[in-house]
């Protein structure tokens, strides 16, 4: 059978032309974008972990409280939408 000017047989084993191997390196290129992609996914976690209320046990359904705190830019104060309870989520 003629196929991409290439004569087959049933029995030829066949295998495609090699690639040349690429020089190009993610690592060498982008040498901390892993670095801070794991960061930023570890601080997400972080984050994460902190979001469900410990009575219980509903993830992320809580609102945020209006109350000023020592250090408002660091820590969030939450309450529970479920059951009420309040708790700091730290920045």
């Amino acid at each position: 059978m003629l196929r991409y000017g290439v004569e087959i047989g049933m029995g030829d084993n066949l295998s495609l032309p090699e690639r040349k191997r690429s020089t190009y390196r993610a690592s060498s290129r982008y040498p901390n974008a892993l670095r801070r992609y794991l960061s930023k996914l570890g601080y997400a976690q972080y984050l994460a972990n902190q979001a469900v209320c410990r009575a219980c046990d509903a993830y992320a359904r809580w609102d945020v409280e209006d109350g000023q705190d020592e250090s408002a830019e660091e820590v969030l104060r939450v309450r529970c939408r479920a059951c009420g309870n309040g708790w700091r989520i730290n920045l």
